[in-house]
């Protein structure tokens, strides 16, 4: 999963709003599995950066600039759902003190969040083929802050501008990498590995109709079995 490295320079030459500010590629960090799975979750991710901080002094004054960003994620079973939903948050924070006066840029604690359902499907035609189809991606959705970062939200939002609200408005294109890798990595695996078992979840091809496959309180693939009436052959004709 994606794990980027929270990165910023302090420039005196530049405002409050356009220090720098950057979410740079880290190394990839993995799910760590759930067993037993806890309230349908099966596994989790976890990721913080170090704090990314920097400072300049220059004459009459100093400029500094400081970074968070910590994600997690989990991947959830219900029926013949897989869900994986997770969310990137971050705050940071601009100064500069020139002769005894400050300027400053505070933005809270803010989440982006993500989610997306994957689908078992079978395909009857195809002796029970299984396939995850992508249902209700939301990799778009506004930011949000808690209930008491709010005040300091608005306060932010109504005075931010230049590099710092290019970075606010899509930082580092987090969700747009997550959602790649979703759609070029994670669900493509899944299917994968759902596949390479199909020949032992549903053997008996041509005799048994399988349908309305579902994962199981205990995370079990079941499926609706219907026994096939042979058809009756009809006589030759001479």
């Amino acid at each position: 999963m994606v794990s980027p490295v929270a990165y910023v320079k302090a420039d005196a030459s530049k405002s409050v709003n356009d220090q720098t500010m950057q979410l740079n590629p880290g190394a990839d960090h993995t799910f760590g599995p759930l067993n037993p799975p806890q309230n349908g979750v099966v596994a989790n991710f976890s990721y913080s950066s170090p704090q990314a901080y920097d400072t300049t002094s220059f004459f009459g004054g100093t400029a500094s600039v400081t970074l968070n960003y910590s994600s997690t994620c989990s991947v959830s079973l219900s029926g013949p759902l897989v869900t994986i939903a997770g969310s990137s948050v971050i705050s940071a924070e601009t100064d500069s003190s020139i002769m005894g006066s400050t300027l400053d840029e505070v933005m809270p604690p803010t989440t982006y969040a993500w989610s997306v359902d994957l689908l078992l499907e079978m395909d009857p035609s195809n002796n029970g083929q299984l396939n995850y189809a992508i249902q209700n991606a939301n990799f778009s959705s506004p930011p949000t802050v808690a209930p008491e970062h709010q005040s300091a939200w608005d306060k932010f939002f109504s005075s931010v501008g230049g590099a710092f609200q290019q970075f606010v408005d899509d930082p580092g294109d987090i969700r747009g990498t997550v959602q790649s890798q979703v759609m070029n990595s994670i669900q493509p695996a899944l299917v994968a590995a759902i596949q390479g078992a199909n020949n032992f979840v549903f053997p008996g091809g041509g005799t048994f109709l399988f349908k309305d496959t579902t994962f199981t309180a205990t995370d079990d693939l079941a499926a609706d079995i219907t026994y096939q009436t042979p058809a009756t052959a009809e006589p030759a004709s001479v």
